[in-house]
């Protein structure tokens, strides 16, 4: 939320990256700050949950199973920085191992999403389609109904 803001700061400012020191105001270089600030932490994070995933790999080059929470937090650094297949593999795994587990809305959504935000929207069709069925009460399932039109009129 906070990078959304500052995002929405930095371009209303007129951009305080391209303006002289003259023209930069105390908030506007805060902003500024925090934008960059908030994508080097997410950088960071990446380039940590990549060797984690690298070091934690079995013989057969598949995933070491992870606490349900662990995967959640990885498969949402993935999405973040768009590394959809690495996503969809933490996803995956946490709807296999942990199907009573409280985030299987939220794997069903990130699947559907990993799937149509690289246009793969027939893929992206049965993840939506069950979320849409089963978690009709929550907001995952709600939001999943919406998506669920917009890939079958892409589809």
């Amino acid at each position: 939320m906070r990078i959304i803001i500052s995002l929405l700061v930095l371009l209303n400012s007129g951009s305080p990256l391209l303006a002289s020191p003259a023209q930069v105001t105390r908030g506007e270089a805060f902003a500024a700050h925090v934008a960059a600030s908030s994508s080097q932490f997410r950088d960071d994070d990446l380039a940590q949950v990549r060797r984690l995933d690298r070091e934690s790999r079995g013989a057969d080059g598949k995933l070491q199973i992870l606490g349900a929470a662990e995967h959640v937090r990885r498969a949402n650094i993935y999405m973040n920085n768009r590394a959809f297949a690495e996503a969809r593999e933490h996803w995956q795994l946490l709807l296999e191992r942990y199907p009573a587990d409280p985030n299987v809305s939220a794997a069903l959504y990130g699947m559907g999403r990993a799937y149509f935000q690289e246009r793969s929207y027939a893929q992206s069709l049965p993840y939506f389609e069950r979320l849409t069925r089963e978690f009709a009460q929550v907001k995952d399932g709600r939001e999943g109904l919406f998506m669920l039109a917009t890939a079958l009129l892409r589809a």
